[in-house]
């Protein structure tokens, strides 16, 4: 009985050094944190412009630039009376609208491409105006084909440039007036002077269609 128990007990003596003696085991290794991913800036093209993402702008404050954009659908410029949009380098393969009124004004500056079918279209909801109306304009030193509807006046910043105007073709030769730059008053304009600029304005007066052609210095 005495061999039994002492058998016993080594036995349990033994068990206990090789659950002392076992390696723990290892913990749950933790997911990987999924890598995140690097923002690219888009491609430029050789002159700094990237594609377009916004199509449609509301333009309330005095000074709005809008540059180095390639715009590959139409384009739609809701510009408050007061607000002055410069396009800075864009391009703009489809059309574009500029919804205006009173005092506002978009410039087509430096570096704008416009494809050869594009049309700018001038929407002012108020037709009837005098010479002394502030109508919504633009300002383009690049040739230009618009669509007047209401009332609006284009202005050509450059004496080799063509306008078309609701399909008619104009150019510094066209302009009927001038303004003294000292008096501003107006008067016909000289066939043989230099001219830096000419305009095409277009407005309703008593429900009579105006078309006015002039040139400045």
């Amino acid at each position: 009985m005495k061999k039994l128990l002492a058998i016993l007990l080594t036995l349990l003596m033994i068990l206990s050094l090789a659950a002392c003696g076992a390696a723990p085991e290892a913990p749950a290794a933790e997911p990987e944190a999924p890598a995140e991913e690097e923002f690219e800036e888009p491609a430029a093209d050789p002159n700094g412009r990237i594609a377009a993402t916004e199509y449609t702008y509301d333009c309330t404050e005095e000074g709005v630039v809008i540059e180095n954009q390639i715009f590959s659908e139409p384009v739609t410029l809701n510009v408050q009376a007061g607000s002055t949009v410069q396009l800075l380098n864009c391009v703009f393969e489809q059309d574009v609208t500029y919804n205006g009124t009173s005092g506002s004004i978009v410039v087509f500056d430096e570096g704008c491409e416009l494809a050869e079918d594009v049309v700018v279209h001038l929407v002012d909801p108020e037709k009837e105006a005098t010479m002394d109306t502030t109508l919504p304009r633009i300002v383009t030193l690049h040739s230009l084909a618009v669509e007047v509807a209401g009332r609006g006046n284009v202005v050509a910043a450059g004496a080799e440039l063509e306008l078309v105007i609701n399909g008619q073709n104009y150019t510094m030769k066209d302009c009927q007036y001038t303004f003294d730059p000292e008096t501003g008053e107006q008067m016909e304009a000289d066939p043989s002077a230099e001219y830096n600029i000419f305009a095409v304005a277009n407005w309703y007066e008593n429900g009579e269609h105006v078309v006015f052609t002039f040139a400045e210095f």
